[in-house]
């Protein structure tokens, strides 16, 4: 029979340990979830200018020839992402000669979070490429960005990797109370059942 005294200890420990487990995974979780955010928003960064350079020499050359539909299909085009909600090309004189924009924004469980770790929209832009040779100053194409989608996969990552961190937080420190258990408590138990006995 395990004496009440013992079993009240070993279930302080054990809590203890789990609250300190859980303590700590949380701390390690914060911290991963915050350096992978960072990660993560310098390559959408990085992702958002690229698709930025490969649409401006068609939005340029709609600057100079005034084309209108050309610049509506850039500015159609980009808003193809899911993650790019409003386009707009510029000339030179700031007029604009292309815009498309999506529907609604939706949203979703995680908003609150991105607006908390930086904002939920964007706005990219960068200017257009313009010939030496031509006097002008160069038009400007620009995009809004819904962070919150864009981020989506990442939070979905990162949910999956704080639950299975704390799962083996979890496990440790039964494991440790286990062992604890086994090599101190119930040896600690049959000699107190010797000396009464």
């Amino acid at each position: 029979m395990i004496p009440i005294k013992f079993k009240r200890i070993s279930t302080k420990i054990a809590m203890t340990m789990v609250l300190v487990a859980l303590l700590v995974g949380a701390v390690a979780n914060m911290i991963e979830f915050i350096r992978d955010h960072k990660d993560e928003t310098e390559r959408q960064g990085l992702a958002i200018q690229e698709i930025l350079d490969v649409a401006a020499p068609s939005a340029a050359r709609a600057v100079l020839t005034l084309d209108r539909d050309l610049a509506a299909e850039v500015a159609n085009g980009l808003i193809e992402y899911d993650f790019v909600i409003a386009a707009e090309i510029k000339d030179d004189l700031e007029e604009i000669i292309g815009t498309a924009r999506q529907g609604t924004i939706m949203s979703s469980s995680t908003s609150w979070l991105t607006r908390l770790m930086g904002g939920e929209l964007q706005e990219y832009s960068t200017p257009l490429p313009m010939p030496d040779s031509l006097a002008l100053l160069p038009g400007l194409l620009s995009i809004v960005v819904d962070h919150d989608l864009y981020l989506s996969r990442f939070y979905d990552r990162a949910v999956a990797n704080i639950l299975s961190h704390t799962v083996v937080a979890l496990s440790l420190a039964l494991i440790i109370f286990a062992v604890f258990y086994v090599m101190l408590t119930k040896p600690l138990m049959k000699l107190t059942e010797e000396v009464r006995g």
